[in-house]
């Protein structure tokens, strides 16, 4: 069953969302439940972006970079968590919750202003906000043969009053598409007498999302609107979208390979599965990571539900924490990460609108090297304690690269443990040697050193022995030459 979409009306008013206060994200889950806001909390640093926008937003210090303020505020007040700061960017909600907000953030600038004069009256008046107020329609205006003598006419009244100098028609501001229309009957407008608002007259709110939009808009306000809607549409109708827009300091490998792999439940991430890498004809240039603890041919004719045929590229079995290997991989290639548009083969079979978030516009040879290199590395390094924290030798190595401003990759840790392999082998064998001569040293058999010794004594004894010939000899000739 497909769950619909709430609408704009979902969404919490700007004036009570206070960053300050709260971080939770504003967007909406796909279930049916009577409570439908996400229950994740935003980023700290999208948290701290918002804090800084709700000010400038909530003063209109620049018009023309009001409408990318409260986009970028809208973003900030979506969790990073279920992806939801980025699905609002191509959301068809976006433009009117941003119209909404600018709506919001105009009444509230309205009320807080005085008013300005009448253009129909000559002595000043500050009326109060209502929806409707009452006014003397003189009978020279009446049209209706009947109306011989003054009545009581109900309008609206507009939220802020015309301005005194008559505007030409190329300076007319732009306007909401939906303005509110003044409730007269058949009587002109100008023969209307000025408003009449008793002092005594309550301040009715209307439902938020029910009101018409009455605020005159800036051009660099309508423009921008207008530049947005456009960036929304082209995003809607494309096959696939940047998957991050924006991405924080925990969208990165360093980030997310210091992650315990049981911080998240279900704790699949300290199961060991398969990783794996296909395409399909009508996307060139694109794969699709992913991981399964099953099998890999069972999952690609799982995917082969949606309306197409899988052609594998890659795979890898008996991978250790295989599903941290695939976040690796896709936050490594966090550049080329894509999102699919509405899944029309999910919708089909199962009734769920499904964006599959696990495509890359990357080479197959790129891909298949950063993922191999990941499964190696995971194989022979073994980077995690059993309680599913990194080794501390590891969170070492990635700080020094953070430290040293160098991009923590599959390709870098790789070369890391390989050159500490080597080095440790080269110690272990000087190790060897050494403790090798040491012994000999300090143990000597007692058999060789009984033999080394009676090889000193033999030598000595041939010394001293030759010693005697030789003395002998020089006796010998002093005798005959006597």
């Amino acid at each position: 069953m497909v769950v619909p979409e709430p609408g704009v009306d979902f969404f919490v008013s700007f004036n009570d969302l206070n960053p300050n206060a709260q971080k939770q994200c504003i967007y909406f889950v796909k279930a049916n439940r009577p409570d439908r806001r996400c229950k994740w909390d935003c980023s700290e640093s999208d948290n701290r972006r918002a804090i800084a926008l709700h000010p400038i937003i909530a003063q209109n210090e620049s018009e023309d970079k009001l409408v990318d303020h409260i986009r970028d505020y809208i973003q900030s007040n979506c969790c990073s968590r279920a992806k939801h700061r980025d699905v609002i960017l191509s959301s068809s909600l976006l433009i009117p919750l941003v119209e909404r907000w600018l709506d919001e953030i105009q009444v509230k600038k309205d009320l807080g202003r005085p008013s300005r004069p009448s253009a129909y009256s000559s002595a000043p008046t500050t009326p109060k906000r209502t929806s409707q107020a009452s006014s003397s329609v003189p009978s020279s205006c009446n049209t209706s043969p009947s109306s011989a003598t003054s009545r009581a006419t109900t309008v609206e009244t507009p939220l802020s009053s015309p301005s005194h100098t008559p505007l030409n028609r190329s300076e007319w501001p732009m306007i909401s598409p939906t303005p509110s229309r003044l409730e007269t009957s058949s009587v002109p407008l100008l023969c209307v007498s000025p408003m009449i608002i008793p002092d005594n007259a309550p301040l009715e709110a209307e439902p938020l999302g029910t009101s018409n939009r009455y605020h005159l808009r800036s051009r660099a306000v309508s423009d921008s609107l207008t530049q947005l809607s456009k960036r929304v549409e082209l995003s809607i109708s494309a096959e696939f979208n940047p998957h991050i827009h924006d991405p924080t300091s925990e969208d990165t490998v360093a980030w997310k390979i210091c992650e315990d792999l049981n911080v998240r439940s279900p704790k699949r991430d300290l199961e060991t599965g398969m990783v794996y890498m296909y395409n399909r004809r009508s996307s060139p240039g694109y794969v699709k990571i992913g991981w399964t603890a099953r099998s890999v041919d069972e999952r690609l004719a799982q995917w082969s539900e949606c309306g197409y045929t899988p052609i594998e590229l890659f795979r890898a079995t008996g991978v250790p924490y295989a599903q941290r290997v695939e976040t690796l991989t896709h936050y490594e290639l966090i550049k080329e990460w894509r999102r699919e548009r509405p899944c029309e083969g999910c919708l089909k079979n199962k009734g769920k609108s499904v964006r599959h978030q696990e495509w890359f516009e990357v080479s197959q040879e790129r891909a298949i090297q950063i993922l191999s290199t990941w499964v190696e590395l995971f194989k022979k390094a073994d980077p995690y304690e059993l309680s599913g924290s990194l080794k501390s030798d590891w969170r070492e190595v990635v700080n020094e690269m953070k430290k040293n401003n160098e991009a923590v990759t599959s390709e870098k840790l790789l070369e890391h443990y390989e050159a500490t392999v080597a080095k440790e082998s080269l110690c272990t064998k000087e190790t060897i040697k050494a403790e090798e001569g040491m012994f000999v040293k300090e143990k000597p058999d007692a058999k060789e050193g009984a033999d080394a010794n009676e090889e000193m004594m033999k030598r000595g004894r041939m010394v001293i022995k030759r010693e005697i010939v030789v003395k002998e000899e020089e006796i010998t000739a002093e005798l005959l030459t006597q």
